[in-house]
């Protein structure tokens, strides 16, 4: 992660049965983070940790802002909303992450 790979390093840690250590390692990450790694990348580390990127909604902004890459529209609205629904006892930061995220979504839904 220290050499700006932090897919790898992510990538790593679920190859060593650390999912809890990926997750943490990909929450500390910008979001601005999915501009500068592959899509598909990122999409692929997020369902490897599985249930822990649906019930994190830092990781759903994560696999949210992969998906608006690859102009999977319908999963980004999913993944925004489930993070809407989850964000109730995150840390401030990612609450206003969220909701700018679904103000993007609510104008991508004409709204």
């Amino acid at each position: 992660a220290e050499r700006d790979r932090p897919l790898e390093a992510a990538g790593l840690l679920l190859d060593a049965g650390e999912p809890e250590k990926a997750a943490r390692m990909l929450l500390s990450l910008p979001e601005s983070v999915t501009k500068s790694v592959e899509p598909r990348a990122m999409l692929g580390i997020l369902s490897r940790l599985g249930t822990v990127t649906d019930s994190e909604p830092g990781l759903l902004l994560l696999r949210a802002n992969g998906a608006a890459q690859l102009g999977r529209l319908d999963q980004v609205v999913e993944d925004v909303d489930r993070a809407a629904a989850l964000v109730r006892h995150a840390d401030p930061p990612v609450r206003r992450r969220v909701e700018a995220a679904v103000a993007r979504t609510e104008f991508f839904r004409g709204r």
